[in-house]
């Protein structure tokens, strides 16, 4: 395709620049900048023509009477306490059920699944979706290893870059890929198995220099035992409410960020609508952000009969009636914690940053 054609700058140079200057939101967005924007909901007139087509999976879920969520523990994404579950994806689960079940955000059995059994988990509907730290990536989308089959992403509900955790000066030499001088020849990394981590850690290290873990928790845990000097993971792993729990010695975050990577809800492709109905729900609570729409201002949301007669044309008001906006959700759980919104993560709003992204190189260092 890019033989014939080019990029898409010279796409947009050959045939736009002339009538439309391409603009700074029609420009890339390498990582740096805010990602997060809701995409237009368009008309939406009441009294609309009900649903032709079945949605085997949603009326499924409703006549089982809860929703089977993928998660994994790890704090900000999700804890429990108190017997509770509480965490951004924790939110996102309850989201969905707010939509389906007519605002009742309870209605959700958890699954913890490690990275090794996640995909499976919703191919074989042990789980109707995984809301845990999947990135999206060109091979997942279309043929997922583990099961062979591909998966139905939503939009980016948390952008993350992979960096180096750990002991000052062992993060160094991970960030300067240094495992043969003086300081840095007992270097040991802990990495999490069956990962876009281990991907991007195996293609620089030396298979004797990684600790290969069965879940992050485990990850951060050995790191806290001393067998391995730093670990490798996304903002939340290396977080100071996940270090903490194993470790209090002094421990740092590297600089240099290895990846761009998006993390998303996953589902199957194997009934499309229910997978649209997961990805416009997390549309909803940027739009909420969006339009200074919150919890207790629910019902500013606009009604939505389009699922009928599956849903309540009042979804999108119990969706944010039920977890808030999007901001809502991040101070909650993530700025509460200390967790910093920042680049991808904001909320691309006038005047319009870049917005055009691509994470086919999500593996790619990024200094």
């Amino acid at each position: 395709a890019f033989s014939v054609v080019g990029d898409y700058g010279q796409i947009y140079e050959r045939h736009l620049a002339r009538i439309v200057p391409r603009t700074t939101a029609n420009t890339i967005n390498l990582g740096n900048t805010p990602g997060m924007f809701a995409i237009a909901l368009g008309p939406l007139e009441l009294d609309t023509i009900p649903l032709s087509r079945e949605s085997p999976k949603l009326k499924e879920i409703i006549d089982r009477g809860f929703l089977k969520c993928g998660i994994t523990k790890i704090p900000i994404f999700a804890e429990l306490k108190n017997n509770e579950w509480s965490g951004l994806d924790v939110d996102m689960c309850r989201a969905v059920s707010a939509a389906i079940f007519d605002g009742k955000t309870n209605d959700v059995k958890y699954q913890v699944l490690t990275s090794s059994e996640r995909f499976m988990a919703v191919q074989n509907g042990q789980v109707d979706m995984l809301a845990r730290v999947s990135t999206r990536t060109l091979e997942r989308d279309v043929k997922e290893p583990s099961t062979g089959k591909g998966l139905s992403f939503s939009f980016a509900n948390f952008h993350d870059r992979i960096r180096f955790v750990g002991i000052p000066t062992y993060v160094q030499c991970g960030e300067n890929l240094d495992w043969n001088s003086n300081s840095c020849r007992d270097l040991r990394i802990c990495v999490t198995e069956s990962t876009t981590q281990y991907d991007i850690l195996k293609s620089l290290f030396p298979d004797d220099r990684l600790r290969v873990m069965g879940s992050s928790t485990e990850t951060v845990e050995n790191f806290g035992k001393g067998n391995c000097q730093v670990f490798v993971s996304g903002a939340v792993e290396g977080s100071e409410a996940s270090v903490r729990q194993f470790y209090s010695g002094e421990f740092e975050q590297g600089k240099d960020l290895f990846s761009r990577e998006s993390l998303s809800l996953v589902t199957t492709e194997e009934d499309d609508l229910w997978s649209k109905l997961v990805n416009w729900v997390l549309i909803s609570l940027f739009y909420a952000e969006e339009q200074g729409i919150t919890q207790a201002t629910s019902t500013l949301m606009p009604r939505c009969d389009l699922f009928r007669p599956l849903l309540s044309d009042e979804f999108l008001r119990n969706v944010v009636r039920g977890v808030g906006s999007y901001k809502e959700i991040w101070d909650r759980n993530a700025g509460s914690q200390g967790l910093q919104r920042e680049g991808r993560n904001l909320l691309n709003t006038i005047p319009l940053k870049p917005l055009l992204m691509t994470d086919l190189t999500w593996d790619l260092p990024i200094r």
